[in-house]
């Protein structure tokens, strides 16, 4: 497991979560009903965090179901 830093949009800490290695680091991260965009790898990891994400604004549109 690798350790990520989520952030509000102007940096401010949310909390610190672990992920699953994969390859490539994923694009947004869903923690809750809130939504994380990949912000940055973190050049030297801070308190074992390997990347920042910040919360992006999303909203969810229900697909329509046609028969």
């Amino acid at each position: 497991m690798r350790k990520i830093r989520l952030a509000i949009s102007d940096g401010g800490h949310v909390a610190d979560v672990s992920v699953p290695e994969f390859l490539k680091m994923p694009e947004v991260v869903i923690w809750g009903d809130r939504f994380f965009g990949f912000h940055e790898m973190l050049p030297e990891p801070e308190d074992e965090c390997v990347a920042e994400y910040r919360e992006v604004f999303a909203y969810f549109i229900i697909p329509e179901v046609k028969e």
